[in-house]
């Protein structure tokens, strides 16, 4: 049985109101509700100052959740509004808010790519995280940020082929992109060397798990 358009507003309603609630675990299904009803409720912007007050305080176990109930909610006008906390977001210390940014941030490329592109910069800066998981997500936007520039990509899996990676998951995605350029480009011998290249460095480097 589908939920109709007034049920889930009253729904999404009558969840807000324990928006205030001090349980950890309540807050985070307030978060939940609020993603999965705001496809069919209505008014459902009216919590965008709670969730941007959430996302830019100082209880990070809020931040992450905040975030991703913030983009599912945000349509193309208010995008330029929580522009600059997203690229804080995407910098921040807290690997988990870091990454709910990144992976935000490839969502909201489908709802408009160009402001997500000015964000190349923090993506960047993340790339080079300690946290694995933050440098995997980073690797992952940045590629989808470049990928209508073939050279920009030659010169991302050239860059990190060299510098190499601390996330085994980043490196795998890193080999995958390598493939994909010789997919593309079966004569492209520079993919080629950039797949020689990650492959002799995880060889010296024990990365069996990888490999």
């Amino acid at each position: 049985e589908t939920i109709g358009r007034t049920e889930a507003t009253e729904a999404f309603f009558a969840v807000t109101k324990l928006w205030q609630s001090k349980d950890a675990n309540l807050r985070r299904l307030v978060y939940l509700a609020v993603k999965d009803l705001s496809g069919i409720a209505d008014d459902v912007i009216i919590v965008t100052s709670s969730l941007t007050k959430d996302m830019t305080g100082r209880e990070d176990v809020y931040r992450a959740a905040a975030i991703r109930a913030l983009c599912r909610i945000t349509d193309t006008g208010m995008l330029q509004t929580i522009e600059r906390y997203m690229k804080q977001a995407i910098v921040d210390k807290n690997g988990a808010v870091a990454s709910a940014a990144l992976v935000s941030s490839k969502h909201l490329m489908k709802k408009s790519a160009e402001v997500v592109r000015r964000w190349a910069n923090e993506v960047q800066e993340a790339v080079s995280s300690d946290n694995q998981m933050v440098q995997y997500h980073a690797l992952g936007l940045l590629y989808h940020i470049r990928s209508n520039d073939r050279l920009a990509v030659n010169k991302l899996v050239q860059k990190f082929s060299k510098t190499g990676l601390r996330s085994p998951h980043a490196v795998c995605y890193l080999i995958r992109i390598a493939a994909r350029l010789i997919e593309e480009d079966e004569q492209s011998p520079h993919a080629v060397c950039y797949l020689i290249r990650i492959a002799a460095r995880l060889i010296e480097e024990d990365e069996q798990y990888v490999l």
